[in-house]
């Protein structure tokens, strides 16, 4: 039935969206020797939500462990400015897709 393969294929997005993101944010932008340099990710690339929090997240987690620069919160002078980016795309990309589900829930026929 349609509400089968609807779950199946959210389950599939999430899954493999999560490890596309994941490996996008570690790998491609992260900071791994002789693989990647740690560069900032475009900020086009945080319109997609699950990019913009596993970058987020690895920012977080390498500052803290890595760097031994744990950030108390958003107020930190400190804090790197792509955090900041990340958080503001994600409020962004909420707001956006709300519009869109609340745009689709009246043009398509239920």
């Amino acid at each position: 039935s349609s509400r089968q393969l609807a779950t199946v294929t959210g389950y599939a997005v999430a899954l493999f969206g999560n490890i596309a993101s994941f490996s996008v944010a570690t790998v491609v932008y992260g900071d791994i020797p002789t693989l990647s340099t740690h560069r900032e990710m475009p900020a086009g690339l945080f319109l997609i939500p699950q990019l913009a929090l596993s970058r987020v997240v690895y920012l977080l987690n390498y500052n803290c462990v890595m760097l031994g620069q744990c950030s108390p919160g958003l107020e930190d002078p400190g804090l790197e400015p792509e955090i900041r980016t990340g958080i503001a795309f994600l409020y962004l990309d909420a707001v956006i897709l709300m519009i869109l589900a609340m745009y689709l829930e009246r043009v398509v026929p239920s």
